[in-house]
């Protein structure tokens, strides 16, 4: 079973983080998570991370550091999941791709209507100290 691999970013400002909610009509549709999307297969996470959020958001950020690692199995699909703490560097996040985005309080990301990946960052991450 081949490994689809996974990017996802903590943006954290004052104790917020930024989350994005999947359009209706896409896999997860109407499901809040935090913004990334695949690596391809030429990319290191960093390269990932920084082309995901400036596709998705219009920002450009510095990954500072991978806080999380995790492999789900969903179906018949594989996935390795990597979080990386980024911060941003340039720009205002713009929902290009999210029908909207968010700035949520770090203790209430867990009561959102999460994806399945994102729930597990969320209960693994949301009151750790990261």
């Amino acid at each position: 079973m081949k490994i689809i691999r996974v990017v996802a970013g903590w943006i954290e400002e004052g104790g917020r983080l930024l989350l994005g909610l999947r359009p209706e009509g896409e896999e997860w549709g109407g499901y809040w998570e935090f913004p990334g999307g695949k690596q391809k297969e030429e990319e290191s996470e960093e390269e990932s991370i920084k082309r995901e959020l400036e596709e998705e958001l219009g920002i450009v950020v510095k990954p500072q550091r991978k806080i999380l690692e995790f492999v789900l199995k969903e179906g018949n699909k594989k996935y390795k999941f990597s979080v990386l703490k980024c911060r941003i560097i340039q720009g205002k996040p713009i929902p290009y791709y999210h029908e909207k985005i968010a700035w949520v309080e770090k203790e209430k990301v867990p009561s959102l209507h999460l994806a399945s990946a994102d729930r597990i960052i969320a209960e693994v991450l949301a009151h750790e100290r990261t």
